[in-house]
């Protein structure tokens, strides 16, 4: 992946991660003090450590849950986000 292409797939995530929809775990609603830092793939939601733990026990044909600081260069995730948040 070159730099370019880094930086575009980070200030992708970023946004994902500041809608204002996506401050809570889309699972349980929780806060947890800051915005949740896992994400479901598959399903496209933001979620906290607690219920990214359960979508991982659902196996990877339900769920595919994966901590957001571990993104870097999977495009085809960020694709399963919408754009406008949760809400």
């Amino acid at each position: 992946m070159t730099p370019e292409q880094k930086a575009e797939v980070c200030a992708a995530l970023a946004r994902v991660l500041t809608l204002e929809g996506n401050a809570v775990c889309a699972d349980c609603g929780q806060a947890e003090g800051m915005r949740p830092t896992w994400a479901s793939t598959l399903c496209g939601v933001l979620l906290c450590m607690r219920c990214a733990g359960i979508h991982r026990g659902l196996g990877v044909h339900v769920s595919k849950a994966a901590c957001t600081g571990t993104w870097w260069g999977l495009t085809e995730e960020l694709a399963a986000f919408p754009v406008a948040g949760k809400d």
